[in-house]
């Protein structure tokens, strides 16, 4: 077989490893903004026995008497050639916001145990694993994760799996990992062998890494997902290109924007990308509740409390950013069905002002709204608009399609 399909294969699974120290990272106290910082650094053990190398930032706790022992948190999660130092990116962004900022080094990245990659699969896998360690330490509440390429992808083949994530910033995903091996294998070598060299790296990725890559396509879990989710993606991406975040967004099973930018698969990313991020997080991640329960013990599914595709449909706001695209059209949600839904949600939680719900095993049964309920909630809503400045103005009047 060509040299080109080895150098094909050695992409998939054995990308160059990032180098960096410890050092790198910076100072374990530091001052964001003006918040001092701490990072903890950690060994997390993978059930598959890699030690993976984590760092957790966090707003360190100014007064004795302010309970700083939950915050939100927002996990970053790299791409294939990257590790947790690429997190110090988006430091800034996260900690305003009063979360926190949890990094790891995927198997065979970074400082991390492992020899091989995976474009995501067992990726998901050691996440699960990291998230189960964060969350019994009792210091995170919702969570967000904020993937780059492969890190995205990950973040989509796990949160099928987790509907407490609270939002999702999926930064240069691929749809297929099929169709992205296909795509490099013509760049590469042309159409005439891509049929050829694909069944030869998928054995030889089998053989040498334990998974198969027509098992990683990131769009059947896409259209399960239902936690709100921001595409990013560079309109000069020729790794992978632009089609496949319009596919994943077009196929997204809830809340989805996609933001295009004018640069690449490995350029910096525009600051108007950042800023966006940042209210997107406030929006879902500094909202988040926790999932209400069943009589029998049972999380509601977070998909029966709000109808995200109805949301996703919807025409756009006027101040939304107009770079960022949502899905077309049908029935778009009416002030009542967002009445309704507030007053509905509000009710599974403790409220003086809204009936409590009751439950059965088999469905929740919410008590009818009254019509002060609605008019509280309706308030409520205007009072939040209000607070919230114009998005529009801070991006000089961007539009999809225009460059950063």
């Amino acid at each position: 077989m060509p040299d080109h399909y080895e150098e094909v294969v050695q992409l998939v699974i054995r990308p160059p490893r990032r180098q960096y120290t410890t050092e790198q990272l910076g100072p374990v106290r530091t001052l964001v903004g003006d918040t001092w910082v701490n990072r903890h650094d950690e060994v997390i053990m993978s059930q598959s026995g890699l030690r993976l190398q984590c760092s957790h930032w966090a707003a360190e706790d100014t007064h004795e008497w302010l309970d700083c022992s939950r915050r939100p948190c927002v996990v970053y999660l790299h791409g294939n050639s990257s590790s947790r130092m690429s997190a110090l990116e988006i430091l800034p962004v996260v900690v305003p916001l009063g979360a926190s900022l949890l990094a790891f080094d995927f198997g065979g990245c970074g400082m991390s145990e492992g020899e091989y990659v995976s474009l995501g699969w067992f990726e998901s896998e050691q996440l699960r694993d990291v998230l189960a360690h964060v969350r019994a330490t009792k210091r995170v509440s919702a969570i967000a994760l904020w993937g780059r390429s492969m890190g995205a992808v990950t973040a989509l083949i796990y949160t099928v799996q987790d509907q407490s994530i609270a939002a999702l910033i999926l930064d240069s995903a691929f749809s297929s990992l099929t169709q992205l091996m296909t795509e490099v294998s013509q760049r590469k070598a042309g159409s005439a062998f891509a049929g050829i060299g694909l069944r030869f790296l998928r054995s030889s990725v089998l053989e040498r890494a334990g998974f198969d890559i027509e098992l990683v396509q990131p769009i059947d879990q896409a259209r399960s997902c239902v936690a709100p989710a921001m595409f990013a993606h560079g309109r000069r991406d020729d790794f992978v290109e632009i089609s496949h975040a319009h596919t994943l967004r077009d196929q997204y099973g809830g809340v989805s924007h996609l933001g295009e930018f004018g640069g690449d698969h490995y350029s910096e990313r525009p600051p108007e990308m950042y800023k966006e991020a940042k209210w997107f997080l406030q929006e879902h991640l500094l909202t988040w509740h926790e999932l209400p329960t069943h009589s029998d013990g049972t999380k509601v599914p977070r998909g029966s409390l709000h109808s995200r595709q109805a949301n996703a449909n919807a025409e756009p706001d006027s101040n939304k950013h107009e770079w960022l695209s949502t899905r077309s059209a049908a029935p778009t949600a009416t002030v009542a069905d967002e009445d309704s839904f507030l007053t509905r949600l509000l009710s599974c939680f403790d409220s003086d002002s809204v009936p409590r719900n009751t439950t059965t095993r088999a469905e929740v049964t919410v008590a009818s709204p009254t019509r002060d309920s609605v008019a509280a909630a309706r308030e409520a809503r205007e009072r939040r608009a209000r607070m919230r400045p114009d998005r529009g103005s801070d991006t000089g009047g961007l539009t999809r399609g225009k460059t950063f």
